[in-house]
């Protein structure tokens, strides 16, 4: 299993996080976030980072230029769109794409297929922000078959990761504000004690 954490907003955030054990690392790029970076800013924190992490460009309803200028940049190897974007924006992205989508009691998961090789991200429905929210969602909702194919995120913890993997065995785990001591700043403490949690338990 894959480890991405979100709201990387330092250098050093992002080394402690990668040294942990991090496989990917979010860049909030939307101005509506209390983790929000611009473009340049995150393009200069990437380049302290190691190589070998994947660096993940989060934006909510973008349009084609502002998707073409973070590709552009060539920082990113990977692009999150955390709104409502089209299944026709999807895939005209170049880059792997991360597809979130905000679950409620109601959701369609047959809204997965309709992106195509965009990796679902499953987050927790809310009015008032776009991820990061520190809320979870009832995961008995997720399909079966969707198993070891998608991104779980909202609400997860170091108190809840254990039995959230068990039951649903997702491809990857998506962390950002439990991990934090205010918005945008990582707890080095909570960090290492999360990864702690998953090396003891064999989820990574």
């Amino acid at each position: 299993m894959r480890v991405k954490i979100c709201g990387i907003t330092s250098v050093e955030d992002g080394l402690l996080c990668a040294a942990e054990g991090a496989d990917m690392l979010g860049f909030v790029l939307f101005a509506g976030s209390k983790r929000f970076l611009s473009l340049e800013s995150a393009v200069e924190i990437t380049k302290g980072l190691p190589a070998d992490v994947k660096k993940v460009a989060v934006v909510v309803n973008p349009d084609r230029e502002e998707i073409k200028e973070i590709v552009a940049v060539g920082a990113f190897d990977i692009i999150q769109l955390h709104g409502e974007e089209s299944p026709e924006l999807a895939a005209s992205i170049p880059l792997q794409v991360i597809k979130a989508f905000r679950v409620h009691s109601g959701f369609d998961f047959g809204m997965v297929e309709v992106y195509g090789e965009a990796t679902p991200l499953f987050d927790s429905f809310s009015r008032e922000e776009r991820g990061g929210t520190g809320k979870g969602f009832d995961h008995s909702l997720i399909p079966l078959h969707l198993r070891k194919k998608f991104i779980l995120s909202g609400g997860l913890s170091s108190g809840n990761i254990v039995e959230a993997v068990r039951k649903t065995e997702p491809l990857a785990i998506d962390l950002s504000s439990s991990l934090e001591s205010s918005p945008g700043r990582k707890d080095p403490e909570k960090v290492k004690r999360f990864f702690e949690i998953l090396r003891k338990e064999a989820l990574i």
